[in-house]
């Protein structure tokens, strides 16, 4: 992978937008292509597998880095692509999603057959390994993202929870905390269930799905992001972009983000009064807790290119081995 960004390296995401995928995508030097569509799932799917195998003719690309789950864009990818490197873009959720863990033994034999895994902790570097997966852990490519106007322009400070509303988001909880803070603004951003806005109190506010630009201008805006997991393996790609920006993170005590974050970050349980605890700390104190997160970004923007150095070399190794003719399928 030579970090050319010609078309002969891509990245492929059945997502609408995901700020790790386009930044994974841009420090590998693939070209980032997010195929969603809307509608019933399984027409969802049928045209993202079609539009995949359109990019992909089109392309004709060497490497293939695939963001995981769900398994059919891999499963996609390695019938379309038979002759490319793949690379996956391993999200805790493989293992952990009631909905694609299913399908792990799948995921396990195609990138066994036909490259490598990028993840982004130790934990599910351990959980590829096992299944005798080539691995290499990346956990983020963050690019430094400031503002010399941040803040918020509301009168009021502002909570960003970006969310997905996925099973270990503690989405009753966070709104629990809300409720007792009615003098914060709290924003949660993507696709809420039906119904949800309606049991809301009024300090909530449910974006929807937002531009990068708008998403970008509301990290600018916030006092604080708010990202937690109930899942002991999951990384927070929200977290990551707290980092970028250099704004106060409240996210959860579990080993990975404790092992990530450090001191940088606040910690609290799925627990409302726990969580309003925490988030009067850091606005409270938000100027420390924003210098906290400025030096981590320092550190891990600097260890983060060796890793990303160490992906490329390995990429770049079993994609040659395909070019001087060793075969990638068996």
């Amino acid at each position: 992978m030579t970090r050319s960004g010609d078309g002969r390296q891509i990245h492929i995401s059945w997502y609408r937008s995901h700020r790790r995928s386009r930044e994974l995508a841009h420090a590998l030097g693939a070209d980032a292509h997010f195929i969603h569509s809307d509608g019933p799932l399984l027409l969802r799917y049928l045209r993202q597998w079609l539009e995949t195998r359109r990019v992909l003719r089109s392309t004709r690309p060497t490497v293939v880095v695939v963001m995981q789950p769900p398994v059919l864009s891999l499963l996609c990818v390695a019938v379309h692509a038979r002759h490319a490197v793949l690379v996956g873009d391993l999200h805790s959720g493989t293992f952990t999603d009631r909905r694609w863990r299913w399908a792990v033994p799948a995921v396990a034999c195609v990138i066994r057959r036909r490259g490598l895994a990028i993840v982004p902790n130790e934990e599910v570097a351990d959980l590829c390994r096992i299944r005798d997966m080539d691995t290499i852990v990346v956990p983020a490519a963050i690019r430094a993202l400031d503002s010399p106007n941040r803040g918020t322009a509301t009168g009021r400070a502002t909570v960003l929870v970006p969310l997905t509303y996925a099973f270990d988001e503690p989405v009753e909880q966070i709104l629990g905390a809300a409720e007792a803070r009615p003098d914060l603004r709290w924003l949660l951003t993507g696709k809420a269930p039906e119904g949800l806005s309606a049991a809301a109190p009024d300090n909530v506010e449910f974006t929807g799905y937002l531009t990068d630009a708008d998403y970008t201008t509301a990290q600018l805006s916030a006092d604080v992001i708010c990202a937690l997991t109930t899942q002991e393996g999951t990384m927070q790609s929200a977290g990551f972009e707290a980092l970028a920006t250099g704004t106060p993170l409240l996210t959860s005590p579990t080993r990975v983000l404790k092992n990530y974050f450090g001191s940088a970050a606040a910690y609290s349980a799925p627990v409302p009064g726990e969580i309003v605890a925490q988030i009067d700390e850091l606005i409270r104190n938000g100027d420390a807790w924003r210098r906290r997160m400025l030096d981590l970004r320092h550190h891990r923007i600097a260890e983060q290119q060796q890793q990303i150095s160490s992906a490329v070399d390995s990429i770049n190794k079993r994609s040659n081995g395909r070019a001087s003719g060793r075969r990638i399928l068996p």
